[in-house]
């Protein structure tokens, strides 16, 4: 802009890529890039400022709504109906598919076996030399 104000200021109209420009007018499209330029700085950084300010009202939230949980489960127990009023679906109890436990299974019965751990019924079958 400095070069347009210097250099250009005493020449009438100047044709760049078919339009008609005066230096005037030349200035005031770049001014209003400027222009659009800070607005769009300002903007952002009011953005990162508000970003930034809903990351921290997410945390308060986070432990708001956990200690709302635990009262409301202490409140009503473990009553489905009740929480979903609050949006607050009960905690599913995890279910081992059927291959989990048959290795599950598989694993105690090696175990005891190291260990020689019986039942009381099986303890009273082992009889010692007479």
């Amino acid at each position: 802009m400095h070069g347009i104000r210097k250099v250009l200021k005493n020449r009438g109209v100047i044709k760049i890529n078919g339009i008609e420009y005066t230096p005037d007018q030349l200035l005031a499209v770049y001014q209003r890039h400027l222009d659009k330029l800070t607005e769009v700085g300002e903007r952002e950084a009011a953005w990162r400022e508000s970003v930034q300010e809903e990351n921290a009202m997410e945390q308060d939230i986070k432990a708001l709504t956990a200690t709302l949980r635990l009262y409301l489960g202490a409140t009503f127990g473990d009553s489905a109906a009740k929480l979903l009023e609050f949006g607050i679906r009960p905690r599913a109890k995890p279910r081992a598919s059927a291959q989990t436990k048959m290795v599950a299974a598989e694993k105690l019965r090696a175990t005891r076996k190291l260990r020689w751990t019986m039942g009381p019924k099986q303890r009273k079958k082992i009889k010692g030399a007479p």
